[in-house]
């Protein structure tokens, strides 16, 4: 009984059970467009597909595309924006309630590499985002 499970948990059996979410590949440049950075992050994993996010590299904007398991022709890399990931992650928890940055944040970790200005952008929210809260609690609260 053993030995048949194991064999329906192997990727031969199933080919999308070697993809996580948010684990980062380089791709062959002859498999993408070419106005597609090489590097794509998996976004999602459906019943059908492996969905990555590439940045288009002439607008800088995100691209998601499907993949067949059997399509993707690329190697698993280390992910260097794990750090930046992992301060994104932490934003969203502290700031849960506010809709507009929780959008920005989930849009912003599909992409497979951040700008400078979007790092810039974390490190503002990060830096600047209480201190802002604390402005608008007082100006409500002024006597006119």
């Amino acid at each position: 009984m053993g030995k048949v499970i194991d064999l329906s948990n192997s990727s031969k059996r199933n080919p999308f059970s070697k993809y996580k979410l948010w684990d980062v590949y380089s791709f062959a440049k002859e498999t993408i467009p070419n106005n597609y950075s090489s590097i794509g992050r998996v976004i999602d994993i459906t019943e059908e597909y492996v969905v990555f996010g590439f940045r288009n590299i002439t607008n800088r904007r995100l691209v998601v595309v499907n993949l067949h398991p059997g399509d993707i022709h690329a190697k698993l890399i280390a992910d260097s924006e794990a750090q930046i990931r992992k301060r994104i992650f932490a934003l969203m928890d502290k700031y849960s309630d506010v809709y507009p940055l929780m959008v920005t944040f989930e849009h912003a970790l599909k992409f497979p590499d951040l700008t400078r200005q979007e790092v810039a952008f974390v490190d503002s929210i990060e830096l600047h985002f209480d201190d802002s809260l604390r402005e608008v609690k007082r100006s409500h609260f002024k006597v006119i």
